[in-house]
């Protein structure tokens, strides 16, 4: 039992890192965690609660260790010489030397010290396993919250693009009709179809404005970080063309620049189709400007397309970057240049 309790601590702390491993999975995309205790319920933040508990586990271990390494030293030393004399007495029993009845005792004394000798060190291993586990855990969740805190930028444009076009498609429907008919709060209202939908243009307008200003800064962030990031894997997989690497990274070379690429082109893409709608919307209107025959309709046509010139949606991240197809053109010419460069100075193909 003075040996066996080894086995117990180490386990003990094996298992509690099951736990929040499995805790830390089961919350995967919650902020916070709930938590009873002196029969209130609490609400904590979910990562720095997590590396609190984390962090008396190890404090345990930590404080175990001493009693553990010392115990482990002595009986290494004490069981080393009781693993070689059975083996030896087995050998002397397999030549006849020694009653076939002893070998019993010998095998059932081995597998006794054995377990007691290696059973801690297996119970490490487990430890180490369900560590690597929690980072792998901890490291999809570093890439989820980075993901997303990229992906939101797509979306948010995309919502404006599929506003733009639900706009386009109901001006289109209405062709020939100077009223449009929407329902709100169980009623049926009438207004002017030109001046309605000028207004549903210059709400979205708004939003996009309200926007702009987050996606403008996280965008320059996402290029001034992911350029090199492009560049260093492009390099790379250079060095694995050139056979100085090995080629089983290329895989995740290229998985890592589709991954980053994408994160950073899909805004330019999506404005670039919303720029498309707005065009679109503009050819509509012109068509209904040249086939409307009433004056006033025309005059609020011709505002229309006038506020649809002014407010394009085309920007610039503050005013010097340009936020639409031509940015991977720019790109493209930065990452290319800069290897040019990082060729030269590391002498690849001298």
């Amino acid at each position: 039992m003075n040996r066996v309790w080894r086995v117990l601590l180490l386990d003990i702390v094996r298992y509690r890192l099951s736990l929040l491993r499995k805790r830390l999975e089961k919350t995967s995309g919650v902020n916070y965690y709930l938590y009873v205790t002196n029969n209130e319920t609490s609400r904590k933040n979910k990562i720095k609660f997590f590396t609190k508990i984390y962090r008396g586990i190890a404090d345990i271990a930590d404080l175990i260790s001493p009693e553990i390494h010392a115990s482990m030293f002595v009986n290494i030393v004490c069981a080393l010489p009781k693993l070689i004399f059975n083996w030896y007495h087995i050998l002397l029993v397999v030549k006849g030397r020694e009653a076939m009845e002893s070998i019993g005792f010998s095998v059932m004394d081995i597998i006794q010290i054995s377990f007691l000798l290696f059973s801690p060190c297996i119970a490490v291993e487990l430890q180490l396993v369900e560590v690597e586990n929690l980072r792998t855990t901890l490291i999809h969740l570093l890439i989820e919250e980075t993901d997303m805190n990229r992906v939101w930028r797509f979306l948010l444009l995309d919502i404006v693009r599929h506003r733009l076009s639900l706009l386009r498609k109901r001006v289109e429907e209405s062709s020939g009709v100077n009223y449009y008919l929407y329902a709100t709060n169980n009623k049926t209202l009438k207004e002017d179809k030109i001046i309605f939908f000028t207004n549903l243009y210059r709400n979205i307008v708004d939003i996009a404005d309200l926007i702009s200003p987050e996606i403008h800064a996280s965008m320059f962030i996402s290029i001034v970080c992911t350029l090199p990031k492009i560049i260093y894997n492009i390099y790379h997989i250079l060095l694995v063309v050139e056979e100085r690497e090995p080629m089983e990274s290329i895989g995740f070379l290229l998985m890592h620049i589709i991954q980053v690429s994408f994160l950073l082109c899909s805004p330019c893409i999506v404005v670039e189709l919303l720029l498309m709608e707005i065009e679109k919307l503009r050819t509509t209107l012109i068509h209904l400007l040249m086939d409307e025959t009433d004056a006033k309709t025309r005059e609020d046509i011709q505002v229309f397309l006038t506020y649809t010139s002014i407010r394009t949606f085309q920007s610039k991240i503050w005013r010097c970057i340009p936020l639409n197809i031509s940015l991977l053109v720019e790109i493209a010419n930065i990452c290319s240049s800069s290897i040019i460069v990082v060729i030269n100075f590391t002498h690849l193909y001298d």
